[in-house]
């Protein structure tokens, strides 16, 4: 039985492409606050309708599919973050919610040292 078929086996060589291009790549939420690629994408993946709320950042780009709540203490700060599942590319939304909700940057780490 033969289970793959030209389209999968054209995601699986995007995905490939995708993991390679992102090397290096991180979300910067200012103040020193980092988060890797494949943190925020793991995030993503928990996103959803429930956990969606009224106050959360408006969209006017298309639909939010999901959010994903979460915290994390920054030198002994406890820091509030979003993560939205969006219908417009890049498919998500990532946001520090601690003062005023400010979307995270997606920045090349490999230039930033140059």
């Amino acid at each position: 039985m033969k289970f793959s078929n030209t389209a999968s086996t054209a995601a699986l060589a995007g995905l490939a492409l995708l993991v390679s291009a992102v090397y290096g790549v991180i979300f910067d939420c200012g103040s020193i606050t980092e988060f890797d690629y494949d943190t925020i994408m793991h995030y993503v993946s928990l996103a959803t309708s429930d956990g969606m709320r009224v106050r959360d950042p408006p969209y006017f780009n298309g639909k939010v599919y999901g959010s994903y709540y979460f915290t994390k203490n920054i030198n002994n700060e406890e820091r509030s973050f979003l993560v939205q599942s969006v219908e417009a590319h890049p498919f998500y939304r990532f946001f520090d919610l601690t003062v005023t909700p400010t979307e995270c940057e997606l920045k090349d780490k490999n230039a930033q040292q140059s």
